[in-house]
C-alpha cells in the first residue's frame, strides 16, 4: 500500500458493517501459526507479498473482532521479523538513502499502513457499538435504583485496538524519522483522536500487558507519551545512529516524564487533543490557550526526565561504560533544557536586524579554514618531528569533497559578541530561486553568451524573492530532490561550526566581481581572507527544520580561534601523535576561560599535553571537561 491510498482511506472512511460473531476453530488458528513459521524460508519479496495479502484479508474478513485481534498478533510477529530484516538494508546508512534502499523503506511503510487499516476498522466498529449500547440503556425511574450504578465492563477490545493502532503509527513515525521526513499532520490528527477516545472511555491507563505481546509500553498512556517525547526530542536534527539509539531507549525515558490532563505544574509544553498538531511549547503566538477550561489538552512536564538524565550521566561516568549513551544523554539534556526548561523567549521577526555570514562545519574543515587553508602537516613543521609524533591523518580536504560551507542570515546580531545567536539557513524557496539563477547563468556560459556569467550567490533581495513550491518544480526538480533528501541535515544538534561574519553587502559585491568566473560550490572561499576577529566558534543547541526554513539556535563558544596541534605528553600506551586542535582565549563578554577543542576520544581530564604551532610548542594540562560531544571535546587548560 502506498501513501496516497492510505491518505484516501483516512479521509473517506466509509461506514463499516458490523462483522458477525463467527469464530474460526482452533485448527485454523494453528494453521496460521504454521504459515507464519514457514515465512522465513522464503525471500523477502515473497514474505512481504504474503503478509500484505494476509493483512488485506484480515481487514475485510467477516469474523469477530476479538478473534481478528488475536490473529493479528500472529501476523504482527511475522511482520516484525521481516521488518527487522528489511531495515538492515538502510538504517546504518550514513548519508542519503539510495533508490534501492528507499524501496525497502516503502515496503516497511506499506506493512504498517495495512496494520493501521485493520486496527482502525476495529476501533471504529467498537466505538459505534459502545455508543449504541449507551443510547439503548433506558433510564431507571426508581429513585433508589438510580443510586446503584450498573457495572459496565471495560471495553478491552477497543483498548487493544487503540493500543495496537498507536503502536503501528509509532513504528511508522520511526521509519519517517530514519528518512528525515516530518510526520504529516493527518498522522498527528489520528494519534490525538485515538488517545482522546481512550480517555473518554477511561482506558488510557489500563494495564494491557496480559493482552498484547509487546515490551514497548504497559498502557495506551505510556505509548502515547513515547510518541510525544519522540517528537519533542527533535530527532530530525540528529544523525541516524543517535535516532536509532533514542528509539531503543525511549520506553525507559518516557517513564520519567509527567503527562496529565490537568496541569500539575507551570509547564508550557502541551498537546491539543482535538487538533492535528504535535506537542508544542506555549508562546505568545500560540493559537490556543491550553489553560482555558473548554480546551482538551495533555500537559507534559520534562523536569523529571532532566533529573533522570543527570542521574544517569553520573551512573555512566562512575562505571566508565556506555559512553555513546552518555554523549547522547548529554546532547538531549542540553537541548531540552535550552528549548523547554530554561527557554529564553526570543522570537525573531521579519523586522529583526539581519546580517549575512558563512558557516563552515566539520572539525577538520574548520581547522583547515582557521589555519589559513594550511593542512595540519604543513603548519607544525613536520620535518622537525620524530615519526612517533607525526599526525596519523591530515586536515586538507579531498579534491572531490563537498564544500562544508553555506550561507546563513543572523538575527539579533547587533551585539557582535552575544552568547546566543539565531542562524537562518537558506530556505527551500531560497535554494530553488538561487539554483534557478545559477542554472540560467550556467546555460548562458555553456551557449557562449557574451553576457556576464556570474555564478556566485545572487544579491540578497533576489534570493529571498517569494516563490511557491509549485513554481519551484518548474524551475528545477533536482533542487527539490536535494532539499527533500533522506540524509542528515548539514547542521545537527551539538554540531560545531565556524561563523564567518560578512563585513557588508558592498564588500561581498567587490569580492564577487574579482571572482566572477568561480563556481558556486567554491564561493565560500571568498571569505577566507576575512579578519580573524570576524570568526566565531559556535555549537548548535537547537535546529528547527520547517517546510519553509531551517533555523539554528546556537551558542557562541568563543571568538577568533587559533588553529594548532596537540599531542599527549603522558608516557602510557596511548598514541603520542599530534592531532588538530582549536585554541580559544578567555573572554569577559562570554564569561569563558581559556580552552582547547579537540576531536573526541583522544584525551581525558588531567592529561599533560604539548601544544604546537609552527616550530614552537608549550606544555599544558587539561583541566575539567567543559563540553563532550560525538564530534569534539572542550577542555579548560592551564599552563605548566
Amino acid at each position: 500500500m502506498n501513501l496516497s491510498t492510505f491518505q484516501t482511506y483516512l479521509t473517506s472512511k466509509a461506514p463499516l458493517a458490523t462483522p458477525p460473531r463467527h469464530y474460526l476453530n482452533g485448527e485454523e488458528e494453528q494453521q496460521l501459526l504454521k504459515w507464519a513459521a514457514s515465512l522465513p524460508v522464503q525471500s523477502e519479496n515473497e514474505q512481504a507479498s504474503q503478509l500484505e495479502q494476509m493483512l488485506t484479508e484480515l481487514s475485510v474478513a467477516e469474523i469477530d473482532d476479538e478473534l481478528r485481534l488475536r490473529l493479528m498478533s500472529v501476523v504482527m510477529t511475522a511482520t516484525e521479523r521481516l521488518v527487522a530484516a528489511l531495515r538492515k538494508h538502510y538504517i546504518y546508512e550514513i548519508g542519503p538513502l539510495s533508490d534501492s534502499q528507499l524501496e525497502f523503506v516503502e515496503q516497511v511503510k506499506s506493512l504498517y499502513y495495512l496494520n493501521i487499516l485493520v486496527f482502525d476498522a476495529v476501533v471504529r466498529r467498537e466505538r459505534l457499538a459502545l455508543n449504541c449500547r449507551q443510547q439503548q440503556r433506558a433510564p431507571n425511574p426508581s429513585a433508589w435504583k438510580r443510586l446503584i450504578k450498573p457495572t459496565v465492563a471495560l471495553p478491552f477490545t477497543l483498548a487493544i485496538a487503540i493500543y495496537q493502532s498507536l503502536l503501528s503509527y509509532q513504528k511508522l513515525l520511526y521509519e519517517k524519522a530514519i528518512c528525515y521526513q516530518n510526520p504529516p499532520l493527518y498522522i498527528w490528527s489520528a494519534l490525538n483522536q485515538l488517545y482522546y477516545l481512550a480517555c473518554q472511555h477511561n482506558i488510557a491507563q489500563m494495564d494491557l500487558t496480559s493482552h498484547v505481546v509487546t515490551r514497548q509500553a504497559r498502557s495506551i498512556h505510556q505509548l502515547y507519551c513515547q510518541i510525544c517525547l519522540h517528537s519533542l526530542l527533535n530527532v530530525l536534527a540528529m544523525r541516524r545512529p543517535s535516532i536509532l539509539l533514542i528509539q531503543r531507549l525511549l520506553p525507559e525515558w518516557s517513564l520519567h516524564i509527567s503527562a496529565t490532563l490537568e496541569p500539575q505544574t507551570q509547564t508550557r509544553i502541551f498537546i491539543d487533543l482535538k487538533s492535528d498538531c504535535p506537542p508544542e511549547y506555549l508562546t505568545p503566538v500560540t493559537v490556543i490557550n491550553p489553560y482555558e477550561e473548554h480546551q482538551d489538552c495533555l500537559f507534559i512536564e520534562l523536569e523529571p526526565l532532566a533529573a533522570y538524565f543527570r542521574q544517569r550521566q553520573n551512573e555512566l561516568l562512575a562505571v566508565n561504560q556506555k559512553m555513546t549513551e552518555y554523549r547522547l544523554i548529554t546532547k538531549i539534556l542540553m537541548a531540552i533544557t535550552h528549548r523547554y526548561i530554561n527557554r529564553q523567549m526570543n522570537i525573531a521577526s521579519r523586522y529583526s536586524p539581519k546580517k549575512r555570514g558563512t558557516v563552515i562545519t566539520c572539525f577538520n574543515d574548520i581547522h583547515y579554514h582557521v589555519a589559513g587553508k594550511h593542512s595540519l602537516m604543513s603548519m607544525i613543521a613536520a620535518q622537525d618531528l620524530s615519526a612517533e609524533y607525526l599526525p596519523r591523518y591530515d586536515t586538507a580536504p579531498r579534491k572531490d569533497a563537498t564544500p562544508p560551507a553555506f550561507e546563513i542570515e543572523m538575527y539579533d546580531c547587533t551585539k557582535t559578541r552575544s552568547t546566543f545567536r539565531t542562524l537562518r539557513l537558506l530556505t527551500a524557496q531560497d535554494i530553488v530561486a538561487q539554483q534557478g539563477v545559477l542554472n540560467s547563468e550556467a546555460q548562458k556560459h555553456k551557449d557562449g553568451s557574451k553576457q556576464s556569467s556570474n555564478v556566485l550567490i545572487p544579491p540578497l533581495t533576489e534570493i529571498f524573492e517569494p516563490i511557491t513550491m509549485k513554481e519551484a518544480a518548474t524551475v528545477s526538480d533536482s533542487v527539490l530532490t536535494s532539499f527533500l533528501a533522506t540524509a542528515p541535515p548539514r547542521l545537527c544538534i551539538m554540531s560545531l561550526f565556524l561563523l564567518c561574519h560578512h563585513q557588508d553587502q558592498e564588500g561581498q559585491e567587490k569580492s564577487a566581481q574579482k571572482q566572477d568566473t568561480q563556481k558556486y560550490s567554491h564561493q565560500a572561499d571568498d571569505y577566507q581572507e576575512n579578519d580573524k576577529e570576524n570568526w566565531s566558534l559556535g555549537m548548535v543547541r537547537w535546529l528547527t527544520i520547517d517546510a519553509e526554513y531551517v533555523e539554528a539556535e546556537a551558542q557562541i563558544l568563543g571568538n577568533a580561534p587559533t588553529a594548532c596541534a596537540l599531542r599527549l605528553d603522558n608516557r602510557d600506551n596511548r598514541s603520542q601523535s599530534f592531532i588538530p586542535a582549536l585554541l580559544l582565549a578567555a573572554e569577559d563578554d562570554l564569561q569563558t576561560t581559556s580552552s582547547l577543542l579537540v576531536p573526541s576520544y583522544h584525551f581525558k581530564v588531567n592529561d599533560k599535553v604539548i601544544i604546537r604551532l609552527n616550530g614552537e610548542q608549550k606544555p599544558l594540562r587539561l583541566q575539567q571537561t567543559l563540553l563532550s560531544t560525538e564530534e569534539f571535546t572542550q577542555y579548560e587548560v592551564v599552563r605548566l
